[in-house]
């Protein structure tokens, strides 16, 4: 569907094994050259581990 709707924007899902946190995001940020501030979350419950704070500006998905 996004490809049909936004064609010239490439759109690829990456699926990665590990724990969730600020130091992933801190490695993809690097390996991707991603701003955190560009990264998005889906909205965690509350048995997430950390603070949204803690996750150095990813943005959330509510």
């Amino acid at each position: 569907m996004l490809d049909r709707a936004y064609e010239q924007i490439e759109v690829e899902v990456v699926t990665l094994e590990g724990e969730f946190g600020p130091a992933l995001i801190e490695e993809l940020s690097t390996k991707w050259n991603v701003p955190k501030n560009f990264m998005f979350i889906g909205s965690p419950d509350d048995r997430f581990p950390y603070q949204l704070s803690e996750l150095g500006g990813v943005r959330l998905i509510i």
